[in-house]
């Protein structure tokens, strides 16, 4: 009788160590599985930011010469300005995401509650007000600019 009881309980405490052994093991697996997917998450809400704000310095809102040729890298300030919070998502690509976009520390539009993950993009870009003249080009680069370089930070939350 003694000899069953002793086996009864290696058995039984060999199975509550198996037991935690495989809880620990599903746990680290879940763990590990979870970090994986939100560092995924995270690489894409960085590629969607990106890709925001080529689209922004390039598209749209992007200064044009008299032949209607976008400056790349540039920003059309009155065109920015006539657009909402709506047309800017909708252009870049980021309708379903909160963002803010501020211009040399003056914030245009702003939808972010910090409660998610941020992507903040700055650069310095160059402004105009109006369709860009050949002869203003050439100015510039002869060191006559009429552009004004500002700097831009585009936040995207996630």
């Amino acid at each position: 009788m003694n000899k069953g009881q002793i086996f009864s309980l290696d058995f039984l405490l060999a199975t509550i160590i198996m037991i935690i052994f495989i809880g620990t093991t599903i746990n680290a697996f879940e763990t590990r599985t979870y970090l994986i997917k939100e560092e995924i998450n995270s690489d894409i809400l960085i590629q969607n930011s990106n890709s925001a704000f080529i689209a922004l310095t390039n598209g749209i809102y992007s200064c044009k010469t008299e032949n209607y040729i976008s400056l790349p890298f540039t920003i059309n300030e009155t065109v920015l300005n006539s657009k909402n919070i709506g047309e800017l998502k909708a252009s870049i690509g980021l309708q379903d995401k909160n963002i803010s976009l501020e211009i040399n520390g003056t914030k245009v539009f702003d939808e972010i509650n910090q409660k998610e993950t941020i992507i903040a993009i700055e650069n310095e870009v160059l402004f105009c007000n109006n369709i860009i003249e050949l002869k203003d080009l050439e100015d510039c680069l002869n060191g006559n600019c009429i552009f004004e370089k500002k700097k831009i930070i585009l936040m995207v939350e996630k």
